[in-house]
């Protein structure tokens, strides 16, 4: 609770609508990477998914990685307004801290879901890569209400 008051996200349905707008539109980036994935692109994101791996029990290196990971998608895509549009709403990584103490909290993992959609990028599979990503994000939805459920011993 004292992460997400200081990034003035004071209520649980906030940081759900800020990760359905996400979803919206990191799924059109994660598509987008996999039909431009050039093999250095690939290279880097395996590179980001392999120190996250390594960061697994630091939830704030962790964040680090997460908003790296994102970025580069983003990047990717060779979309200029929805990489603008995807750093606004991530809010320049601020969330991925919260999202990590969430995670870890919950017993969640989330470079397995980095992992799916790394693997459709890798494989130039755009749909794959849509759905992976769209799982990872409803992954994170449901990991924050599992996180105020538990809290507020609901």
């Amino acid at each position: 609770n004292e992460l997400i008051d200081l990034l003035k996200v004071e209520k649980k349905n906030e940081l759900i609508d800020i990760l359905i707008a996400r979803k919206a539109i990191e799924r059109e980036l994660a598509r987008l990477a996999a039909a431009n994935a050039e093999d250095e692109d690939i290279r880097i994101l395996q590179n980001i998914v392999n120190s996250h791996d390594m960061h697994i029990d630091d939830y704030m290196a962790g964040a680090i990685d997460d908003v790296k990971f994102h970025k580069h998608i983003a990047k990717m895509s060779k979309n200029r307004i929805l990489e603008a549009a995807m750093d606004l709403i991530r809010q320049q990584g601020q969330l991925s801290p919260v999202l990590g103490y969430i995670r870890k909290k919950v017993k969640s993992n989330i470079v397995s879901d980095h992992k799916e959609i790394l693997k459709a990028i890798s494989q130039r599979k755009p749909d794959d890569a849509e759905k992976a990503m769209v799982k990872h994000i409803e992954n994170l939805i449901r990991d924050v209400n599992k996180y105020w459920k538990e809290v507020n011993n609901v």
